[in-house]
């Protein structure tokens, strides 16, 4: 019950008498009573170690009785005043809490925990800097307390502050204190200013010392992750999985990470597992869908991605992939009217105005698909593809005019590039202008030695318009 504290945890402070007890346990109202009454005979001093020893166990509202209690009777005690507001902050009552701490300094302003306790209670309510200086002063009392340095550098890092933060946990570390805490926050900051390898290496050294904590096998995968070490991922996210099954971030990672190296089915089965927990995150659905698409099953992308857009209706990618799925199952509209919610969503994406436009030139919406072509183009003027297809495009519709401004622009974008004389030549074929289109072979094969070959461009062309094609599909 809520009211009781086991009697054998009190190691001998409170008198062993049968009517404190409830079948092995400690009756706190009638202790209480009992207290008020005076017939237990308990001094000052023990009633301050059973304050402690309650706030050990985290039983904040007895610690906070039994420190009102105490506070009758000795109403000017710094040290009850110090742990009633240790008690009032478990209870997360911190305003509160604050007042405490400032009678137990106004009654014992030397006392450097009293200053780290306040600074604890002050970074809960995200007042920062009131919380750094309490630590300052800690330290200007006792210059060897690490306490003070660690739950600074916890501050800073709070504040996002992790150069500072490492500054303390080093400092930390090098007093052979709290060195398996030190290494864990040493990961995460290191992690957080991108100096990847130093945070793998103080998450190893966590883990040497703490191989059971599946929050830090997570961690460390997910700076893997970022080296592009994608094995290692897996191996750290599984350990961390092993450790706490259900943990869903790690299966969400380990997902990513499996889609990642191609490894398709395990993950599919990683976000379905992850699904089964929060089966209306429309990330993970996405990322499903995104994966059957990558399987090249289609009607299950579509399946999933459905029900990522009816959750997230702004997820540009999600129309985009869903729109690529109906394009491979060659409906063309459906797959256009999903390219134009990517691009109303997500208008300066190249590759979505490509996409849509690609789909417009196979429905025949020629104009449609000329405006995005070049929408793609002016967003992404190296864009080979959008080049390349409007080209043959307007060939295919005899606007050579057109046609071979649009050519001549690929070369003054990509002059470089063998794939826009290739391009070009192309466009001389068709409009059997054969000694143009030598010479833009000729520059092209100079630029890509290894297509070089003997032509006759007058007796081979079916061969060279098939190599031409090939060249720019």
């Amino acid at each position: 019950m809520e009211d009781e504290f086991e009697f054998n945890e009190l190691e001998g402070l409170i008198p062993d008498n049968e009517n404190l007890k409830n079948s092995g346990n400690l009756n706190f109202d009638k202790f209480i009573n009992s207290l008020r009454n005076n017939s237990l005979g308990i001094e000052y001093d023990t009633l301050e170690e059973l304050i402690n020893l309650f706030l050990d166990e985290e039983q904040f509202d007895k610690a906070l009785q039994l420190a009102d209690f105490v506070l009758e009777r000795y109403p000017y005690s710094p040290e009850i005043y110090h742990l009633k507001a240790i008690a009032l902050d478990g209870l997360e009552r911190n305003e509160e809490a604050l007042e405490y701490f400032d009678k137990a300094i106004l009654y014992n302003p030397t006392d450097p925990d009293i200053f780290i306790n306040k600074g604890i209670t002050l970074d809960s309510l995200s007042r920062f800097k009131e919380a750094i200086e309490c630590f300052e002063y800690a330290k200007k009392l006792d210059e060897e307390n690490i306490d003070a340095v660690f739950n600074m550098g916890f501050t800073y890092e709070r504040m996002k502050d992790y150069q500072k933060a490492v500054q303390c946990f080093q400092k930390v570390l090098k007093s052979g204190e709290g060195i398996s805490d030190c290494h864990y926050e040493l990961g995460y900051c290191h992690d957080a200013l991108e100096n990847y390898q130093e945070s793998v290496n103080h998450y190893k050294n966590y883990l040497e010392i703490n191989p059971d904590n599946f929050v830090a096998w997570f961690n460390l995968g997910t700076v893997y992750t970022k080296q592009g070490k994608v094995l290692k991922s897996i191996e750290c996210y599984e350990m961390s999985l092993l450790l706490k099954n259900d943990f869903t971030s790690a299966w969400y990672n380990c997902g990513n990470s499996y889609a990642e190296l191609g490894r398709l089915d395990k993950a599919i089965f990683c976000y379905k597992t992850y699904l089964e927990h929060k089966n209306n995150d429309p990330l993970a659905l996405h990322n499903l869908g995104n994966t059957y698409y990558e399987k090249g099953d289609f009607d299950n992308a579509i399946k999933f991605l459905d029900k990522a857009i009816s959750i997230d209706h702004d997820k540009w990618d999600s129309f985009y992939v869903r729109g690529n799925a109906y394009y491979g199952k060659n409906d063309f509209t459906k797959a256009l009217e999903d390219f134009k919610s990517a691009v109303i969503l997500c208008p300066d994406f190249s590759e979505l105005w490509y996409s849509k436009a690609d789909a417009e030139r196979i429905l025949g919406k020629f104009g449609d698909a000329k405006s995005s072509y070049e929408r793609a183009i002016t967003l992404n003027p190296i864009d080979d593809k959008s080049y390349v297809d409007l080209c043959d495009m307007l060939i295919g519709l005899k606007d050579f005019l057109y046609a071979e401004r649009i050519a001549n622009d690929f070369i003054k974008a990509m002059p470089e590039c063998a794939e826009v004389y290739y391009e070009k030549a192309k466009y001389y074929m068709v409009v059997d202008d054969f000694k143009k289109a030598e010479s833009m072979i000729n520059i092209a094969f100079s630029l890509s030695p290894e297509d070089r070959f003997e032509y006759d461009i007058n007796k081979d062309w079916p061969k060279l318009v098939r190599f031409l094609v090939s060249k720019t599909s």
